[in-house]
Order: structure tokens, then C-alpha cells, then sequence
């Protein structure tokens, strides 16, 4: 690592660059940010991506579930229960049409066996035997256009109530049936060729024929009345008014199906061109997650389900209506049910459980206790490499998202955000949680679920954010560093640097302990921007350290703010880094200068832990780095090699002696000794001394000269999986698009 020398030519160049009106610096507030990620979904439970590579591998159905339900078993249950599936929820208005069903429709029942086997249940269930029977299927005739196909009751009917027990209406072939929320309940018009008919009700039931519930040919019922509504096959719907206290008059629209073969035969959460295990594993699925719900009618939906994500997909005949893919559908369905009334389940202790799934995963599924607190046995985490396969997973495997800095501040409800920080991650690898830093100092905290929905984002498998900070030299940088880690800060310390960065290295830690930004400027004449900072922040305290400041800086320094000057400059920077030394309370680390370079890549992490750095000779112990050891009587940690520190200049100290045989060996070590713990990382072009950037606080590594991210970086962010962000610092002119890039990949 090298150390780049400060001339005062950088600061007469940067004060030209102030003078052509060209900002030296970004506006510190992020446009955007950027993530890049892996998987789709929440994460618990199922992969649907790992049932399909699972299946390709040969696994069957009962595997599969087995593998991500934890301690389950799969076999027959019951299932010819009835459900409420919402259709529409909360609306105002919609249509309905009836419509033929095509003479292609596969009948509700196969008339032939099953030509796929079904999967075993679980070795260790024993079920009850159960005669499997295959009935005569019923005969359905596409229906003539002049023939009523349904019957419209103003009542809530129940699935056993026959049709003439009630009064009904007719609606046949080209009617439209209108429905809209009114103070009164609902108003259902049926318009036809003769005219309309309005009736209204606080309920109505809406029974078409070929239905287990009205005799007569095949129909669909067409829910919007457009071409491209979705369409309806079986059950019977029920249109019920609610008020909302928010919304007023609203409808709800629900279908009354039969789980065991209605119901299932609707269900799209995956491709029907899956493997036939993938399919059976997902009908089982879906079989017990809808067994968890039925019985329970939710008076926000009047659903036992909602036919969306929230709880399963359900989009009716166009499943099952899928030319060649839909015939594979209802097979599978039929390879998971033994016999009418009964279908394989997953089952803890006898019992069905909520079969939560998703799309896919980054590399292992989530417990579901990390993602929404109540622990169950069977939703543990488990590794999922399918979904990282690009061939299987080619949109979600990995993906990138840039997100405006607007969204960011309103999820957190804050005025901007300036840096965001993963403090926990889960056992799957997920974010478990997001802090987020405003520029005025205030911060918020979103769970990780929450944060991935209000940022639309595909899942919390999520690689650290990347940020630029963007700025032409070091010294639009610090300053750019400064209002984001401490924006209010009425305190400055300021390094005073010319042919070398040493000053900078010695104030870090003080910036620091004081919470202070750290800032530099020449001895020959103050950097202007460095003037607009303090009197931005209206400073009522300036920490100068240096050596041999001129006395014309200090003057300088104390017009330009009615701040007191606490000054830290020494005649040698052994003396200077004493002064320093006395306001920062850790233990001191002592490196010769020989070895100083090696410490660019750490210094932000010294600095972070508020360890003063002292100096020395290979041939002696300076007497203020002597003294200053002898007055803290505490132990001091030696970095360096035996030759740069010998053994006799430590003698009668307290040591934690960290020195290594070789540079590379010392590089490392430093890296593992003050870096282990960082919680984000930074990149800077090779044209700038890291030591000027300490002022971040964490490690900072180098691009090589090419702009390539060197060896140790990849090593460092992959043994570090706990990083939560990475800024890269400077302009696209001294890091540019493809270097940003590279960075932005690192795993």
C-alpha cells in the first residue's frame, strides 16, 4: 500500500478547480441506491425453484416436501370440504357474462386411471386403507346460446340448499349481469335483449349450470365481462356488501368450491410443464396450506382464502384450460388424491400445517422464526442451491435494483438517508434488519420484510449495497465523509498535511473519540472548501494537529471562525502524535516508520476503535513516544516486523506483541486484528492515500492501477459475510462505470 505525498500544488489546483465554478464535491445525499440480490419471496418454507431441481434430479414428491418441511410426513386426509376463495376484494363495481364452456373440457373426474404414480406417504405413517374407485364420468354438452345458463338468488345459499327452495332470477347467454355497492347492499341488473332488471339485497348467489349446484351444459362464468377477464369453471358465487370504515360500500366476491378437485384444479403458483414430482409437490402443498384455512370465514374478505399471493394463486379454468400443459395439471391433481374424498397431505403429529412457499431463495431458505417470530419445527432452514442455478432460476438466480433516494426516505419515513446499515442477518442469509442514517443525524430501523416490500424489492437475500461518493481529490471526500457520519457536529479536527499524510493518520483516532469530522488542508494556505465546511457547521471547537504549522495557518485558522483552536502540533510527528494521544483513550499501537504504508488499508478501523497510533525508529524509541507509553502504563500492541521494532525497545513495556516475520505476513495480520469486526467496507482509486480517507472509519482498500479490485479485497469481503455496505469514493473519472461494476459483484 502506498502513501501518496500532499503538495501544495494539489490545494492551488483545487482551489483553481473552486474558482471555474466546477463543485468539488457531490451533494453528499445519495441519488439512488443500488442492490443487488438473489431469490423471489419470503423465503419460508418451500423453494418452488428447489422442487423443480429436486424433481430433475429424481427426487419424488414425498422427498421434496419432506426435505423443506422439516420432520413431516405425507399421506391421505380428507379434503372434500368446501372453501370461500375471494375473488374480488373491496371493489365498487364489476360485471359478469356466461359464457359456453368448450366442448375440449376435460370432465371432473378421469375416467381412466392415473398413468403417473402417486407419491408413497411417508414411511413412518400408516394410514387407514381407502378403496380408490374410479366413478363414470358426467356427460357435458357445450350448451346451445338460447338455453338460461344461470340463476341468480338474493340470498346467501348455503352448498346444500337446492336451487328450487329459493327464489331466483334467470341469466342466460349474452345478459350481463352488473353488480355495484350501494347504501342498501347490493344492486345486481341483468340487461338482455328485452331490456333491465335491477334487484338489490344485502347478499346475493350466483349458481350456473354443470355445477355440482344447477344441472344442465357446461358454462363459464366471466368475471369483468372483457375479453381477457378471468373465467370461472365451478361452485357457486356469492356477491356480498360490506362497508368499510375507510372505503364506505364495498363488494365482496367469492367462489364456493370444493378443495379436493374444483378448487385445486385452478391453482397457478407454478408452470404445469414442470416435472411431475414438482407438480405433485406443489398440489400437496397447496392441498394443506387450503386445509389450515377452511372453516374460518375472514369478515374483511367473507373468504376462508384469498385467490392471490397472500395466501395461493387462484386463477380458475385458465390452469386447467392450457392446451397440452393443463391435461398435466389435472393428472398430477389426480396422482395426489387416493380416492374422492381423500388427498395427501403434509401432516405433524396427524395433523395438516401451514405449507407456506415461495418462488426461490438465495442459497438456503429462512426460518421462519427470524422472518416472523413464532418457531415451528417443521419451517427450519435448509441449504436451496437450485435457486442460485442460472439455467433454473435465470431471472432471480441474481438480479439488480436501483432504488431512488424517495422511496428509500419514505419507507423510513425520514427527510433523506444518507447510508443504510444490515445489522443482522439470518440463518438463511437474509437481512433480518435495516438502520438507516439521515443527513440530520436521525436514524430509523425497519424489520428486513418490511424493508423488501416497501421497496418492491424481490426478496432480503440482498448483496451489501454499493454507494458512490463522489468527489474530484481526498479533501472533497473528507469533507463529503464527515456530514455523513457526524451531519450536526459543531467540532472539526483538522490535519494539517503537505509532504506526507502522517498528520491525518495521527488525528483519525481523535476525530473519533471527539465525534468530530476529519478534514486537512495545506500549511501554505487554507483549502477554501475546508473554510466552507466550518462555517457551515458553525464550529465552536478546531482540533489542529500537524508539524511546524506556521504560525500564519494558525491566525488564518482563527479568522475564518470564532471557534477555540486546540493545537496538537509538535515539532516531530513523534511529538505530534503524543499530543494526540493524551485526549484518545485506548490502548496505543506503535509502528516504525518503515512500516507505516501497511496500516492504509486499517487505519479507518484504528480510528473507529479510538486507538491513538504512535511512532518509532528501527534504531531507537523516540523519547514523546517513550513517554507517552510510560505515562498510560497500559499495554501497547507493536506492529511491525522484528527488524523495523527490535526487542530493546520494548523492554519494561506492557506489549501485545503483533509483529510478523515478513510484510505480507504483517498485512494480513493487521487486517484480522483491527478489521475482523467492520460492518462495511470502501474503495478508492490507487491515486488516493487511504491514510487521508480514515475519517470513514473502516477499512479502505486500494484499486489496483488498472482499477481492478486486487486479491486481498475478494478475500477480505468473502470471509466477511457480515459486511452491510460498500462506498466507493471518488468521481467516474477516478473510478469509473466498469470499476464501480466489479465492485457492485462482489459476493
Amino acid at each position: 500500500m502506498r502513501i501518496g505525498l500532499r503538495t501544495v500544488a494539489l490545494f492551488v489546483a483545487s482551489a483553481l478547480v473552486l474558482s471555474s465554478n466546477v463543485p468539488a464535491f457531490a451533494v453528499d445525499i445519495p441519488a439512488t441506491f443500488s442492490f443487488t440480490g438473489a431469490g423471489l419471496g419470503h423465503g419460508v418454507g418451500m423453494s418452488q425453484i428447489g422442487a423443480e431441481g429436486m424433481a430433475l434430479e429424481g427426487r419424488s414428491a414425498t422427498e421434496i416436501l419432506q426435505y423443506f418441511y422439516t420432520g413431516t410426513s405425507v399421506a391421505p386426509f380428507a379434503d372434500d370440504t368446501n372453501l370461500r376463495v375471494n375473488l374480488l376484494h373491496q371493489v365498487l363495481s364489476t360485471k359478469i357474462r356466461i359464457e359456453a364452456l368448450p366442448s375440449s373440457a376435460v370432465p371432473l373426474q378421469s375416467a381412466e386411471p392415473t398413468t403417473t404414480n402417486p407419491p408413497e406417504p411417508s414411511p413412518s405413517t400408516t394410514p387407514t386403507p381407502i378403496v380408490v374407485t374410479t366413478p363414470a364420468p358426467p356427460i357435458i354438452e357445450p350448451a346451445p346460446v338460447t338455453i338460461p345458463l344461470a340463476r341468480l338468488s338474493a340470498a346467501d345459499l348455503p352448498s346444500g340448499v337446492a336451487p328450487s327452495t329459493v327464489s331466483e332470477f334467470s341469466i342466460g347467454i349474452g345478459d350481463t349481469l352488473t353488480l355495484a355497492a350501494v347504501a342498501l347492499g347490493v344492486a345486481a341488473t341483468v340487461t338482455g335483449p328485452t331490456g333491465s332488471t335491477t334487484l338489490t339485497a344485502n347478499v346475493f348467489t350466483l349458481r350456473w349450470s354443470g355445477t355440482r349446484y344447477l344441472g344442465g351444459p357446461g358454462a363459464l362464468i366471466n368475471l369483468g365481462g372483457g375479453v381477457s377477464s378471468p373465467r370461472y369453471r365451478y361452485g357457486q358465487i356469492h356477491i356480498k356488501s360490506v362497508k368499510s370504515a375507510l372505503l364506505g360500500n364495498r363488494l365482496e366476491i367469492t367462489d364456493d368450491l370444493r378443495l379436493h378437485d374444483e378448487y385445486l384444479r385452478g391453482i397457478a403458483e407454478v408452470p404445469s410443464s414442470w416435472p411431475e414430482a414438482a407438480l405433485e409437490a406443489q398440489i400437496i402443498a397447496a392441498r394443506t396450506y387450503a386445509l389450515t384455512k377452511a372453516g374460518r370465514v375472514r369478515n374483511e374478505c367473507d373468504c376462508d382464502l384469498y385467490g392471490r399471493s397472500i395466501d395461493l394463486t387462484y386463477t380458475g379454468w385458465a390452469k386447467e384450460s392450457e392446451p397440452k400443459w393443463g391435461l398435466l395439471w389435472v393428472a398430477a391433481i389426480a396422482a395426489t388424491s387416493p380416492d374422492l374424498s381423500h388427498g395427501l397431505a403434509v401432516l405433524n403429529n396427524g395433523k395438516p400445517i401451514p405449507t407456506y412457499f415461495f418462488t426461490s431463495s438465495g442459497g438456503h431458505t429462512q426460518d421462519v422464526g427470524e422472518v416472523w417470530g413464532t418457531q415451528v419445527p417443521w419451517l427450519k432452514s435448509v441449504a436451496d442451491p437450485w435457486s442460485l442455478d442460472q439455467t433454473l432460476n435465470p431471472k432471480y438466480a441474481t438480479w439488480t435494483r436501483s432504488v431512488p433516494q424517495a422511496l428509500i426516505a419514505k419507507a423510513f419515513g425520514l427527510p433523506d438517508v444518507v447510508s443504510l446499515r444490515f445489522p443482522d442477518r439470518t440463518q438463511g442469509g437474509g437481512i433480518r434488519s435495516v438502520i438507516a442514517l439521515s443527513s440530520s443525524g436521525a436514524s430509523a430501523m425497519l424489520k428486513g420484510e418490511i424493508f423488501r416490500s416497501r421497496l418492491a424489492l424481490p426478496s432480503t437475500w440482498l448483496q451489501r449495497p454499493v454507494i458512490r461518493r463522489s468527489g474530484v481529490d481526498e479533501a472533497a471526500l473528507s469533507i463529503a465523509i464527515g456530514k455523513s457520519l457526524w451531519p450536526s457536529s459543531r467540532s472539526v479536527v483538522l490535519a494539517v498535511v503537505d509532504t506526507d499524510s502522517i498528520p491525518a493518520a495521527i488525528a483519525a483516532p481523535l476525530s473519533f473519540t471527539k465525534r468530530a469530522p476529519m478534514l486537512f488542508t495545506s500549511s501554505q494556505s487554507l483549502d477554501p472548501r475546508v473554510v466552507a465546511e466550518i462555517a457551515r457547521r458553525r464550529a465552536t471547537k478546531i482540533y489542529l494537529i500537524g508539524t511546524n504549522v506556521p504560525l500564519t495557518l494558525l491566525s488564518a485558522i482563527k479568522k475564518i471562525s470564532r471557534a477555540s483552536v486546540i493545537s496538537l502540533v509538535g515539532t516531530t510527528r513523534y511529538s505530534t502524535a503524543s499530543a494526540v494521544a493524551t485526549l484518545v483513550p485506548g490502548a496505543p499501537i506503535l509502528i516504525a516508520n518503515s512500516d507505516i504504508p501497511l496500516i492504509g488499508t486499517v487505519i479507518g478501523s484504528i480510528a473507529a476503535a479510538r486507538r491513538p497510533i504512535l511512532f518509532t525508529t528501527t534504531g531507537v524509541l523516540p523519547w514523546p513516544s517513550a513517554r507517552t507509553l510510560s505515562t498510560k502504563g497500559i499495554t501497547v500492541t507493536v506492529v511491525g516486523t522484528p527488524l523495523s521494532i527490535p526487542d530493546v525497545q520494548l523492554t519494561g513495556f506492557k506489549v501485545d506483541d503483533r509483529r510478523q516475520a515478513t510484510s505480507d505476513q504483517l498485512d494480513a495480520s493487521l487486517l484480522a486484528l483491527f478489521a475482523a469486526q467492520a460492518e462495511s467496507i470502501q474503495f478508492v482509486s490507487a491515486k488516493f492515500d487511504p491514510l487521508l480517507l480514515a475519517g470513514a472509519g473502516v477499512p479502505t482498500f486500494a484499486l489496483d492501477i488498472s482499477g481492478h479490485v486486487g486479491a486481498g479485497a475478494k478475500n477480505f469481503v468473502t470471509t466477511h459475510p457480515a459486511l452491510n455496505a460498500i462506498a466507493v469514493l471518488g468521481t467516474t473519472a477516478s473510478v469509473d462505470a466498469d470499476s464501480f461494476t466489479e465492485i457492485a459483484t462482489l459476493r
